[in-house]
């Protein structure tokens, strides 16, 4: 009987000092990103026959197994890093290590780039996103670097016209982008008619000379110009260029009168307002989106998307190994969906945000306490046991 009781404290012990294990990584974790706190599941061991009198009697305790908490989020932490992310409701970003071929998962969001692709910086790991046809990819931005100039298609001029000009109305500034990205500056002058105030020949030239564009004439009906008669559409060949068509939209162009006292001209504001076209540019910022999303700006001011992250989800918290490194693996492959931010149940992508650890201090050190006060319960049964033992062995001394 004291044999068996001694083995029963033992177990305690053992049992105890597990769970203070898990209790302690718990604490010692608690400013770790994405740490996800573990629980202990105690069980009973094995009964047993009680001999004559009938019955069962226990045999002590034994940790069944311990759980990871993954349903309940850690806190978000605001980050000054665009590329500190987290994941707001549900979902892990997915790892790839491609020298051994392995996936794994993680709350932690701090990634930057490396070398063209999306790394984690706690492992290195590059951050898979998903393709249109829903497959795993590397994200990179090989193709992302530069952006190709683009010649200006369309010109949009603003500003009134006056009505009583007695004069050509000369306009300067007007900026056209040719196809090696290089900026030129065009004069245009408007002509009034001899015959009607509505009727205006515009011409174009550049400080090479003229340039053909058709004898083009801006009509208007009342203020606004006839739609037909709006826009002037020409080749454009500047030099050292090869040319290209170009079309000016006189459409926010406005006829109207200009009160004056003669002999003074009446002035017409009718000025460049924008176009479509823009120099190369090289990358100069990168950031990703709610739905996870790369998108880059250039030195040119223009933004392109690139691709997207992907997201994956467990059937169950039994599905799941942690791994160190903030990075968990799937027990069972069947159990993990994958998909995208923000769809299909998954949470969207919050940047400029860590996510915290789970770990719940007043809790964690309740369970540091009852494990203690386990361990010397446990400890006293041995050294009881162990007493009982010795007085057997007193016996054979009297």
């Amino acid at each position: 009987m004291p044999i068996s009781t001694l083995y029963i404290g033992l177990s305690g012990l053992q049992a105890a000092a597990k769970a203070f294990n898990v209790a302690g990584n718990n604490t010692a974790n608690m400013n770790t990103a994405g740490f996800k706190s573990q629980s202990v599941m105690f069980s009973d061991l094995f009964q047993r026959d009680a001999g004559q009198s009938g019955g069962q009697m226990g045999s002590g305790v034994n940790i069944a197994a311990t759980s990871i908490n993954l349903d309940k989020a850690g806190e978000l932490q605001k980050s000054d890093r665009s590329l500190d992310l987290a994941v707001d409701g549900n979902g892990f970003f997915i790892l790839r290590d491609e020298e051994h071929q392995q996936t794994s998962y993680t709350r932690d969001g701090r990634v930057d780039f490396k070398d063209g692709y999306l790394v984690s910086l706690s492992s290195g790991d590059r951050v898979a996103g998903m393709n249109e046809a829903g497959q795993l990819i590397d994200i990179s931005i090989a193709d992302l670097q530069f952006c190709e100039p683009k010649h200006s298609e369309n010109v949009t001029l603003k500003g009134n016209l006056a009505k009583n000009a007695t004069k050509e109305v000369v306009v300067d500034g007007v900026k056209i982008v040719d196809p090696s990205g290089l900026e030129r500056v065009i004069k245009l002058t408007f002509k009034k008619s001899a015959t009607s105030d509505t009727d205006w020949t515009v011409t174009a030239s550049d400080a090479e000379g003229a340039i053909d564009t058709g004898g083009f004439l801006l009509q208007f009906s009342g203020a606004d110009p006839v739609e037909s008669a709006s826009k002037l559409k020409f080749q454009y060949a500047p030099a050292g260029a090869d040319a290209f068509e170009v079309t000016l939209d006189f459409g926010a162009v406005k006829l109207a009168s200009v009160n004056v006292t003669p002999p003074a001209e009446p002035a017409s504001t009718v000025a460049f307002d924008k176009h479509d076209g823009h120099a190369a540019g090289m990358l100069k910022e990168i950031a990703i989106d709610g739905s996870g999303v790369v998108n880059v700006t250039y030195t040119n001011g223009q933004k392109k998307k690139g691709p997207q992250l992907a997201l994956a989800r467990f059937a169950s918290d039994q599905d799941v190994a942690q791994q160190g490194g903030g990075r968990f693996t799937a027990t069972d492959p069947q159990g993990v969906s994958l998909g995208r931010p923000g769809s299909d149940g998954f949470g969207g992508v919050l940047p400029n945000r860590i996510e915290g650890s789970n770990v719940q201090l007043e809790a964690a050190f309740g369970d540091i306490i009852l494990y203690q006060r386990l361990f010397q319960s446990a400890g006293k049964v041995v050294q009881t046991a162990n007493e009982m033992v010795q007085s057997l062995y007193d016996l054979d001394k009297r």
